[in-house]
């Protein structure tokens, strides 16, 4: 059975396009989806943490990796600061990693886009 997990909790990657470019992202897992939904909703540390988590290097590995002592706040504001993009990149990628995260699919995202 705990091959079926493993099998199962593997993260699938989507390449979307931002702003002309293809960068690769991935859908929050359940607990992390939580913590954006919960404490950081409000607060800009929100779209660093989002992005932090989603955000993939050609590779497949996460862009950024949250430190074990680093809160998901202080996290949240370094990956912001780190990038610096432009509000509207930064609200879209946000948006469409949250979307997936709510267990969208590649084809109705590029359908949202559309309409």
């Amino acid at each position: 059975m705990a091959s079926v997990i493993d099998k199962l909790q593997k993260r699938r990657r989507y390449p979307v396009t931002i702003a002309g470019e293809t960068v690769h992202v991935q859908a929050l897992r359940h607990k992390e989806f939580a913590r954006v939904l919960g404490d950081l909703q409000a607060d800009d540390a929100a779209f660093g943490f989002t992005i932090g988590h989603g955000l993939l290097n050609d590779d497949g590995s996460t862009v950024f990796a949250q430190g074990s002592e680093e809160s998901d706040k202080d996290f949240g504001d370094r990956v912001i600061d780190s990038l610096n993009l432009p509000t509207d990149t930064r609200a879209e990628l946000t948006e469409t990693i949250l979307r997936l995260s709510k267990g969208a699919t590649p084809d109705g995202l590029e359908k949202l886009k559309k309409s």
